[in-house]
């Protein structure tokens, strides 16, 4: 009987999934829309969440900033437990911690109960998305597998894009609440789906137990990263921004230094040390909470690397365009919902393309067509920007990202993960949505910096000219005002700002003209700059992601117990024989 690497790997290649686990994904996935809709639907609700709770500029900052901050810093360690006590226990787990946090928020009457609310959703997001990505890797094989994560992936795209358009549709005709209160029927559905269907699994080769160090570091150290790279632009980036600074309810002591650098200080120390404690307890055959020989599977080091400037570029597109949709045409939230909703059409067009694509010429080929379709996009789109720029002008555009990202974000986590052991999964997972977002937050951090400095050098130039004649310091007055704006005050529409507060009821029409000429053209550069990061990422997989002749599909090699709907274990026999795919150049 042969018993090779290569037969037991085309076994798994033809083995089918029971047509139970597929229904499971489908459960699985809409947990996991969850997440994403929150991500984008919150935006859209912030002004009447203002307005009805009278918030504070600093509430408003930390309603988004603590659930970015709590989802990052726990990937890694909640991905660690899902291998330990069960990716399905925690995956439910964070479908009910995340429904009892969007109760909280819904029903807030003051900022500080929405902020909670917030955080505790970060709790559950982080669950969700770490333990969702571990049980694909588990319950499907070989082409099933391409399938299913084109499935997972464009679920995720879809209702990306669906978000600005539910949270305009549940804002402008209904409340805000409502927000937060559609994820109760979504996670009954899908907690109970999951109980029913879905397997439960779990590493039963590694040594049980808690990490506490190694948790508390990675907590610590990915916590402030993001701190430092969300709260960048609003507290400074080394020197202070004004004098009182507040982190919550704390003020700042240190009048010479913004809390940021301090912030990147201490990461750099915690994720040091967490390395260090990770390295030494492992030689010492101790619990940790990531196996650090993970980098040194190829695909896993450069998917990761890969995936981050991925992240980074495509919030070139997915910050600036409803900014300026809002904020430089005029839109209201629901017109700019559906206005982004062409990305959704294109990414269910792609769909169903995604997993035959992939069957036919491999998860990699369909990644890398998926991101030069994006880099296409934001440049069409980049090109598009102009103060009488219309829907219909975006559309084609908006179509062919929403594609790109139904073809290659889909498959860039079945990529990234297809080398991992099974009972390594959660891990793994955590691991590689760290890394996205890590790129996330620099997209924000950069992106955005890179869109107000250029409107506000721009405008300054702009209103210099001779045909409007303001000095420099009248023109820096205008400028810094529009920026402090985040826009609204150029062509906002009456539901955010009231007419006499725009600035051409102020300065008048020549001025008005060039702030949406210098907007435009701002949001222009930071979808460029964005689309260059993909494009980085494309290079990336064919620099980095090729496999070579003696590399194979490493978490295939593994053959487990026998899968039941009920549980899936990882056998001592199988992970002891695993040998590790070839060493990574960058690990």
């Amino acid at each position: 009987m042969d018993t090779s690497p290569v037969s037991q790997t085309s076994t798994e290649e033809n083995q089918k999934a029971p047509r139970a686990y597929w229904f499971a994904l489908g459960f699985i996935s809409m947990g996991v829309t969850m997440v994403m809709i929150d991500a984008t639907i919150v935006n859209v609700a912030i002004p009447q969440v203002t307005a009805d709770l009278k918030l504070v500029p600093t509430d408003i900052q930390w309603i988004n900033s603590i659930y970015a901050l709590v989802f990052a810093s726990l990937l890694i360690s909640v991905g660690k437990l899902g291998d330990s006590i069960g990716r399905r226990l925690i995956f439910v787990m964070g479908v009910t911690i995340f429904v009892l946090a969007s109760v909280i928020a819904a029903t807030a009457q003051t900022g500080e109960v929405i902020i909670a609310g917030r955080a505790l959703q970060g709790v559950g997001g982080a669950m969700m998305i770490t333990s969702s990505l571990s049980l694909l890797n588990t319950m499907f094989r070989g082409k099933d597998r391409a399938i299913a994560f084109a499935i997972w992936g464009a679920t995720v795209g879809t209702v990306a894009a669906l978000g600005p358009l539910l949270g305009g549709f549940l804002t402008s005709s209904y409340s805000w609440r409502w927000a937060f209160l559609i994820n109760v029927p979504i996670a009954i559905v899908s907690i109970t789906g999951a109980l029913l269907l879905a397997p439960e699994s779990k590493d039963t080769v590694s040594k049980p137990g808690l990490d506490l160090p190694g948790v508390l570091l990675s907590a610590f150290g990915l916590g402030a990263l993001i701190f430092g790279l969300i709260e960048g632009q609003n507290y400074g980036w080394w020197a202070p921004r004004g004098a009182d600074i507040a982190i919550g309810p704390f003020s700042w002591p240190i009048e010479a230094i913004s809390p940021v650098p301090i912030a990147f200080a201490l990461s750099l120390l915690a994720l040091f040390l967490f390395i260090r404690v990770e390295a030494s307890r492992a030689a010492e055959d101790q619990v940790i909470t990531l196996d650090l020989t993970l980098f040194k599977i190829r695909s896993f080091a450069w998917g990761n690397l890969i995936g981050l400037c991925i992240m980074f570029g495509e919030f070139g597109m997915i910050l600036t365009l409803p900014i300026y949709l809002q904020n430089g045409l005029g839109y209201t939230a629901l017109k700019a919902g559906v206005t982004t909703a062409f990305i959704m059409l294109g990414a269910l067009i792609a769909a169903p393309a995604s997993g035959k694509f992939t069957q036919a010429r491999g998860p990699l080929a369909v990644v890398r067509t998926g991101l030069i379709l994006e880099v296409i996009a934001m440049i069409g789109v980049g090109a598009t920007y102009s103060a009488d720029a219309t829907q219909l002008q975006f559309a084609p555009w908006l179509l062919l990202f929403g594609a790109g990202i139904g073809l290659g974000t889909a498959q860039l986590v079945n990529v990234i993960l297809r080398d991992v052991p099974v009972n390594k999964s959660g891990q793994a997972s955590g691991t590689q949505s760290t890394s996205r977002q890590v790129g996330t937050a620099l997209g924000v951090a950069v992106l955005g910096a890179v869109l107000w400095t250029s409107l506000g050098s721009n405008l300054t130039t702009a209103l210099q000219k001779p045909e409007i004649g303001f000095s420099e310091q009248q023109a820096s007055g205008v400028s810094d005002a529009v920026v402090q704006s985040s826009g609204v005050i150029i062509n906002a529409n009456p539901e955010a700002v009231p007419a006499d507060q725009l600035i051409s009821a102020q300065y008048g029409e020549a001025v008005q003209t060039a702030a949406e000429e210098s907007f435009a053209t701002a949001t222009a550069y930071a979808t460029y700059v964005g689309a260059g990061f993909v494009a980085v990422g494309v290079l990336g997989t064919v620099v980095g992601m090729r496999r070579r002749r003696d590399e194979s599909d490493h978490s295939e090699e593994q053959p487990e117990a026998p899968l039941t709907h009920s549980e899936t274990v990882e056998t001592p026999s199988s992970a002891e024989t695993t040998q590790p795919a070839q060493s990574s150049p960058i690990a």
